[in-house]
Order: C-alpha cells, then sequence, then structure tokens
C-alpha cells in the first residue's frame, strides 16, 4: 500500500495541529486581514489557495543551475525566507552570496552574474510579501500539475532550506521562545517524513494543503518574534 502523508504523520499531525493552534492564537489581532480568525475563514480562503501556485519555478531552477549548491527552488527559497525570518540583517546578499559566490572564471562570471539578477529579483519580491503590510508569504512548489510526491519533496526542501538559513545565522533553541522552539521541532519533524511513492489521493492532498499553510504562517511567527519583536521602538532606532 503507497505510504499516506496522512497516516504516516498521525503522532505529527497532532503536535502540528496544537502548533497551528498557537500559531492562530500568536497571529488572531496581530496582522489583520493575514491572521487566522475562524469567524473570518470564508474571507480568508481564497488567498490561501492562491498562495501555492506556480511562481515559474522551472524559470528558478534554471537561474539556480550555476549554483554548486545545487539546491531546489524550493530550497533555495526556504534558505532566502530563513535568512529574512531569523534577522539576518542583510538577507538578500547573504542568500546570494550562499548561491552564487564570486568565481575567478570570468566566462563563469558571466554566467553568475546574469543568475544572480535573476535571483535578486526573486529576492526582492520575496521580501516584500514579508516585509510588506499585508506580510504574507508564498511559498515556491511546483504547480498543482506536478504530482504530489513532487510536491511534498519541494515543500520538505523548502522546509530544510529554512532550518539551514537559521544555523547559519547561529539561531539557538536558547533564543527562541518556547512556541518558536515547538515550531523549529515541528519542521525537523517534517524532514523525517518518509515521502517515497506517495499516491495522489485526496487524504495526501488534504495533508500537504494543511503542512504547507502551517510552515508558511509558522514562519511569520518566527519573522514576528526575530525581526518585529526585536526591532527597537520607533523614535529609539540609531
Amino acid at each position: 500500500m503507497p505510504p499516506s502523508l496522512g497516516r504516516q504523520t498521525d503522532r505529527e499531525s497532532r503536535r502540528l495541529k496544537r502548533g497551528r493552534s498557537d500559531v492562530r492564537e500568536g497571529f488572531y489581532g496581530l496582522f489583520p486581514g493575514e491572521c487566522y480568525d475562524p469567524r473570518r475563514s470564508e474571507t480568508i480562503r481564497p488567498r490561501l489557495q492562491e498562495a501555492y501556485t506556480d511562481i515559474d519555478y522551472e524559470g528558478v531552477r534554471q537561474l539556480l543551475a550555476p549554483s554548486d549548491l545545487s539546491p531546489s527552488p524550493s530550497e533555495a527559497q526556504g534558505i532566502l525566507c530563513g535568512l529574512i525570518c531569523g534577522g539576518d540583517p542583510r538577507p538578500a546578499q547573504t542568500w546570494l552570496q550562499q548561491l552564487l559566490p564570486a568565481s575567478d572564471d570570468a566566462r563563469a562570471d558571466l554566467l553568475v552574474a546574469e543568475a544572480r539578477e535573476g535571483l535578486a529579483r526573486l529576492a526582492d519580491w520575496t521580501l516584500g510579501e514579508i516585509q510588506g503590510p499585508a506580510m504574507g508569504l508564498t511559498v515556491l512548489l511546483p504547480d498543482d500539475m506536478a504530482a504530489l510526491e513532487e510536491r511534498a519533496a519541494a515543500l520538505y526542501d523548502w522546509v530544510r532550506g529554512f532550518l539551514f538559513a537559521l544555523g547559519l545565522l547561529g539561531v539557538r533553541e536558547a533564543d527562541l521562545s518556547r512556541q518558536a522552539r515547538e515550531v523549529l521541532n515541528d519542521f525537523t519533524q517534517l524532514t523525517h517524513l518518509d515521502l517515497d511513492a506517495l499516491d495522489d489521493g485526496e487524504e495526501n492532498e488534504a495533508a500537504l494543503t494543511e503542512i504547507t499553510e502551517f510552515v508558511r504562517v509558522a514562519a511569520m511567527l518566527l519573522y514576528q518574534e526575530r525581526v518585529l519583536d526585536a526591532a527597537p521602538p520607533a523614535g529609539e532606532a540609531g
């Protein structure tokens, strides 16, 4: 029998539901129009579905071709989001340096420069989503025409990239609130899921949608804690 994303994550699912509940409580009232509120779910749902559409996934893959890290598009964006949400003061620059550092080869430098230019646009767009007034985040995944197994693997890559970035920044559990520590533990659990030979059944589709939304909201919770709450009050900066 093909593995079921819903069944194999039964224990993790209960943890994720607790995590989603905590995240919802943490977001409600802070970000009008973006937070979860069961009373307003019918107005939020269209945007959540839109969040998972393709953002030229294959185009990003081509831009990443010169990278020695060979990340998938999802992993690359996960690294970027981890740098942003983890509090890197110059996340786009750090991200590009990790993916495509300068080379001594002039011909390679030309390819890298072109790729960096394209990726910089993705970085600007992602930063604009996270830092904008709506505080949204579109998780970069293959579109819905791709097999569920491919989309689940891409989400795995995204989470792995996010955790890599937090490690790069030296973020420690001791630096985080209890809620944020639970989020990171849930992220780590997600990287241990068995994604081989997943079928495209409705149960797995629903589970992937729920987990993807949890990942999106949880990342924004970390951004709230690591960046917004850590910023000096207005008038005290500098």
